[in-house]
């Protein structure tokens, strides 16, 4: 997996977030109808997503060096230095 693939990932993991109207103070005041999230908890909301839509892809060598206990954005980022 390239830069371009993982940045996209990480379009898709924030564009999806904010679809399911999980977002932070700033834009919670903006928006009717969200849930509040700290930085953290959002964070980990568009990580989930992220590797939602990994996993709707070809999971199983991100599934394998996760099981191992690497990080998602780790595991791509490895995979661009090889």
């Amino acid at each position: 997996m390239g830069w371009k693939e993982v940045s996209h990932l990480i379009e898709l993991g924030i564009t999806e977030t904010i679809r399911q109207k999980q977002v932070t103070y700033d834009l919670h005041r903006q928006m009717e109808g969200t849930t509040k999230l700290k930085t953290s908890e959002f964070a980990a909301a568009i990580v989930g997503n992220s590797w939602q839509r990994m996993s709707d892809s070809n999971p199983r060598p991100y599934v394998d060096q996760a099981a191992a206990g690497l990080p998602i954005f780790d595991i791509a980022l490895q995979k661009t230095s090889n």
